[in-house]
């Protein structure tokens, strides 16, 4: 992780003989080796056994008397996963199930794979590096454990570099109007066909059925786990033998992208996290409302490209079958068609496709400017006006690019929008925000309009316009007067003590605060990153004990009982109740003083990824959770994107959060988002646990609770579909 982590365990070693001429180890070996940490851990968060049966699997063949007792394992687990994690553990068989069935299904954590590896190609920063056939990432493997090495990067050898889908070949055979494409279930990947035996689908703890075939088969595994099924057994050897923890050979704060460590290491400069869009974000939902016309305009694509590894293209969504939709790959369904070609009815305001378009969505994405004006003004459309599809986009969101072309036609309709008055004295908001925190005055700009009448379309509403930033870093007009000309620099690093504090951390710190307290009485205030008062105060260090951990190479974090006895001011960490509880109050006072929680920075982060990514778990385990709480519940959208489309739920994970996942889940957060470079949360996971030092256990138990717990609790998957990315959920 890349923010001040919980204190590195230490590890105890081998006593040697001082007498000893070869220095051979003699005495106990240690009880709680990194690797078997790492094997409880594992086991822990997978499998339903119990504390007593785990560390009798993973210290076989050791004689009992040498085994840890259970409170020494709770401890260990403890300081692994923080304080009461036993909210991780799978609650019955089927969570375990799920969460067997998508390790399994994680290229990076089973033993070496049998498929073809793609053609390599230039390497650029923006695109996931080549592969060799001959040139493997050296791993770690744990004591006693299978080969698991990883025959490409986690980026080439991501799920979505090995979808069979097929690419765009041209356009497709015609069908009839309103006609569903032949039936496909989403493309599975070689990675599912190769794991798909393996699976273990049935856990149920029996004893009657066992054979002597299957004795052979698990060997001591059987007689540990006696009364258990084959597959219950099974799995918990693969657990402990195969899916190993992938730990690469490269410092903290580094990745397979990147060989170097970052100068300042924070969540905003992770070289783990995903390149930026270099266009728009696409596809979203209300470009598949046009999906036949894309995939006509699309160039060919073929399965090794970049934008068909990132999922830029339309290849993964052209063979998946909704239940309802306005138009699919072979054209408008019979519904869109009856839209296209009679007008709305009644009953098509009452309709929405799988991904929430309504019919203005459709026939705004369509291009047909009267029968589109003509719908808004029917009574029968006052209900849907304002209507959202998955991506956060109003009907305005998803104009045709003929809408650009006909500038009367447009003026006509925003001037509708701007002033009219509908059925039951609704009223159109014409500044309603996307995921991406984008108005249709945002995305102006990329449509093909000249700038000066770009210009003039700017100042003609610029009395409704949002001045707010989006994800981009783009405001269509300048703030008003009144908003202040000369934003608070917090990341200048003059006039500190670089010896004892290189990053300037001191300096940034007190300006932090300083722009947080500021902003109670002004709320709009930023810094010159763009960080408003809850960026700010998220990134702030409140405590001088947390703040010298900070700054020294040597921190002197207090460990367990020297931490519930620091109580004094000077020694208390961010992580204690009292200084998370003065942090709860800060939040409170800038949200009611009216700082606006889904605020983007320059950078494109929001408040509430901050907070995930900074608010400590290592202690408190209460008050956290609670900060995140009231940030949502005064509006801060989990669904929110970054410029690398990244939702809270990325930060989170990137950052190895745990109760911050737990939060975000609670509220409905999105599990199968995929970033700019199409990569899952799963596959996030397993790309931090790369960047983990063998020696520190603590983090890759961080990611490993992140992971089990997003695919238990969350259902989240290693590769999801666009309808599973982008499916309108209930």
């Amino acid at each position: 992780m890349n923010h001040p982590s919980p204190p590195s365990l230490m590890i105890p070693s081998s006593s040697a003989s001082p007498s000893s001429i070869t220095n051979v180890p003699t005495g106990r070996p240690p009880l709680w080796t990194n690797s078997t940490q790492r094997k409880v851990c594992r086991l822990y968060l997978y499998t339903t056994l119990s504390i007593s049966k785990i560390l009798e699997v993973v210290h076989h063949p050791m004689p009992v008397d040498s085994i840890p007792g259970k409170d020494s394992a709770n401890k260990k687990l403890n300081a692994l996963l923080d304080k009461e994690p036993r909210w991780l553990k799978p609650r019955s068989e089927e969570d375990m199930i799920r969460r067997c069935e998508q390790l399994a299904k994680s290229p990076t954590r089973a033993t070496a794979c049998p498929w073809p590896a793609p053609l390599a190609r230039p390497h650029s920063n923006s695109a996931p590096p080549p592969f060799s056939q001959t040139c493997t990432t050296p791993i770690k493997q744990e004591t006693g454990a299978q080969s698991a090495t990883l025959g490409v990067s986690p980026w080439s050898n991501s799920p979505v570099s090995q979808l069979p889908s097929t690419p765009y070949n041209g356009p497709p055979t015609p069908q009839p109007p309103g006609a569903y494409p032949a039936t496909h279930g989403h493309g599975r990947s070689l990675s599912d066909d190769y794991t798909a035996g393996d699976v273990t689908l049935r856990l149920m703890p029996v004893s009657s059925r066992l054979s002597t075939s299957t004795d052979q088969t698990t060997g001591s595994f059987h007689r540990m786990l006696e009364g258990f099924s084959d597959n219950y057994i099974r799995s918990v050897k693969r657990l402990v033998k195969r899916y190993t923890a992938p730990i690469g050979q490269t410092p903290m704060g580094t990745s397979p992208l990147s060989d170097t460590v970052a100068a300042e290491p924070t969540w905003a400069n992770d070289p783990d996290a995903s390149p930026v869009f270099s266009t728009r974000p696409f596809p979203l939902p209300g470009d598949l409302l046009s999906i036949d016309v894309h995939l006509q305009q699309q160039n060919y694509c073929f399965a090794e490209s970049e934008e068909h590894q990132k999922r830029w293209c339309l290849c993964h969504a052209q063979h998946q079958t909704p239940n309802f939709a306005w138009a699919t790959a072979q054209g408008p369904t019979r519904h869109g068609m009856q839209l296209l070609t009679a007008g709305a009815y009644p009953a098509h305001a009452e309709l929405r496709d799988d991904f929430g378009n309504t019919m203005l969505h459709f026939l705004a994405a369509r291009g047909l400017e009267e029968l589109l004006i003509h719908a808004v003004q029917a009574d029968y459309s006052a209900p849907i006006l304002n209507a959202k599809n998955s991506a956060g986009q109003t009907f305005l969101h998803v104009l045709g690019a003929s809408w650009f072309q006909r500038l009367d036609a447009l003026l006509r309709l925003l001037d509708l929008l701007a002033t009219g008055v509908f059925d039951q004295g609704l009223r159109f908001d014409i500044g309603a925000c996307d995921h991406y925190g984008r108005t249709f005055f945002h995305m102006l700009p990329s449509s093909d309009i000249p700038s000066e009448t770009l210009q003039s379309i700017f100042q003609r509403y610029r009395g409704i316009i949002r001045t707010s930033r989006d994800a981009f870093d783009f405001q269509p007009i300048s703030p008003d007067a009144g908003a202040p000309t000369e934003p608070m620099d917090c990341d200048r690093r003059e006039s500190h003590d670089s010896g004892n504090d290189p990053f300037g951390y001191r300096l940034l710190d007190s300006r932090f605060l300083q722009l947080a307290r500021e902003a109670s009485s002004n709320p709009s205030l930023e810094d010159d990153a763009g960080r408003n008062g809850l960026h700010c105060l998220a990134m702030a260090t409140l405590s001088q004990r947390s703040l010298i951990n900070k700054v020294s190479p040597s921190p002197t974090t207090p460990q367990g009982r020297n931490k519930k006895k620091a109580r004094t001011p000077e020694e208390m960490l961010d992580s204690s109740e009292e200084k998370l509880q003065f942090r709860l109050s800060l939040v409170e006072g800038l949200l009611d003083a009216g700082v606006d929680p889904n605020h983007y920075d320059s950078r494109g982060n929001t408040p509430l990824m901050a907070f995930c990514a900074e608010l400590p778990e290592d202690d408190d385990y209460k008050t956290g959770p609670l900060i995140l709480e009231r940030l949502i519940k005064q509006g801060a959208n989990v669904h929110a994107r970054n410029r690398a489309g990244e939702t809270a739920l990325h930060i989170a994970v990137r950052c190895g959060r745990k109760l911050a996942i737990k939060v975000l889940l609670d509220h409905g957060a999105n599990v199968h988002a995929r970033d700019a470079s199409g990569r899952s949360l799963l596959a996030l996971a397993d790309v931090k646990m790369r960047s983990c030092k063998e020696d520190v256990p603590v983090d890759y138990c961080h990611y490993e609770a992140c992971r089990a717990y997003l695919s238990g609790k969350g259902y989240a998957v290693q590769e999801p579909s666009v309808l599973q990315e982008w499916g309108a959920r209930t």
